[in-house]
């Protein structure tokens, strides 16, 4: 675990609250920041409607545009697992287009959410520490 990623604790609520309310699906978003320190969450739609997967292609422009214009990096993409603990499935690894992101899973399948990063590679996947 090299990588770490800084998430302060009102955008961990931010998103824990997006995939409590997406809940049965999956939500998905974008978490933009400097220096691997997480400064503004950015929700997308979900189109897939799906409780196992994503997919997000007309919201997402918006939230790429607004980032450019105020100078900050994509950290991280998250999303939630429903029913599932917060590790990438096989169409996470399967489906990554930004292997460069951290990928931050919100599970709601135990008593509290739980939140885990990960780096994903076409031949493996790395766990990133969140900090904040």
């Amino acid at each position: 675990m090299n990588r770490r990623l800084t998430i302060h604790p009102e955008i961990r609520r931010r998103i824990v609250e997006h995939a409590l309310a997406e809940s049965p699906f999956e939500c998905v978003g974008l978490l933009a920041g400097r220096d691997e320190i997480v400064e503004q969450d950015y929700r997308l739609v979900n189109e897939a409607k799906s409780p196992t997967r994503f997919f997000a292609a007309e919201s997402l422009f918006g939230p790429m545009r607004e980032m450019r214009q105020d100078g900050l990096d994509l950290l991280a993409i998250y999303h939630s697992h429903p029913d599932s603990p917060p590790v990438p499935s096989r169409r996470d690894r399967e489906e990554n287009f930004y292997p460069d992101a951290v990928h931050v899973i919100i599970s709601l399948a135990g008593n509290a959410p739980t939140l885990r990063g990960w780096l994903i590679a076409p031949d493996s996947v790395t766990e990133v520490e969140l900090l904040g």
